[in-house]
């Protein structure tokens, strides 16, 4: 029973240093800029696919998902990542302006960050997850930020935990700390997915 334990313990953390890996290599592929979202795609379709079946992992079918996606995923990655400038730069802005209602236009701002990334991320999951459009998938993330304020504080709870330890040994970023986001909110996001499904059925 220990055995088995530490088993399927050692096949999770390798099936995580295998996404990690391939994150990094196909972000190197794409020179970074044109990288990073078709990367990311490419290890969250891996894991919707494969789960935790080790066998399951071929680099064919990373690179054919890579090269399936890579502009697609580009251009769905740099519309979040525009937003998410763009705001980012007006939380800035704001803080030149000392004026006392600035600090609600402020909390507004941090909303609408942590808004734009949470929604990216599901989207990012929910597009590897089913045959969608951005559009679509984009309304199902929003959907799902709202749809259980406890669960999001889980997962919210969870990023945490791999921000902290990810700060701790900064090492992880390259062997684990990329898919292990990719992968939590996918198991995070199981629940929705249930609740979609009932009502496609």
């Amino acid at each position: 029973m220990l055995g088995r334990g530490i088993n399927s313990i050692f096949t999770k953390v390798f099936i995580l240093l295998i996404l990690n890996l391939q994150f990094w290599l196909f972000t190197i592929m794409g020179l970074v800029v044109l990288g990073v979202g078709p990367a990311l795609r490419t290890i969250a379709e891996l894991f919707s696919a494969n789960q935790w079946e080790l066998a399951d992992y071929r680099f064919k079918d990373s690179w054919a998902l890579f090269k399936t996606h890579f502009w697609q995923a580009n251009g769905h990655f740099w519309i979040f990542g525009a937003v998410f400038g763009v705001l980012s730069y007006s939380l800035y802005l704001s803080t030149q302006l000392k004026f006392g209602w600035m600090v609600f236009i402020q909390f507004i701002i941090l909303f609408a960050l942590l808004l734009c990334a949470t929604s990216g991320l599901f989207t990012l999951s929910i597009e590897s997850h089913y045959e969608i459009s951005l559009k679509n998938a984009f309304r199902l993330a929003i959907g799902q930020f709202f749809q259980n304020f406890l669960q999001l504080l889980v997962y919210f709870g969870g990023l945490g935990v791999i921000i902290i330890l990810t700060a701790k040994a900064m090492g992880l970023i390259l062997f684990l700390s990329i898919a292990a986001v990719v992968v939590w909110t996918h198991i995070q996001s199981a629940r929705w997915y249930a609740q979609i499904d009932a009502q496609l059925a």
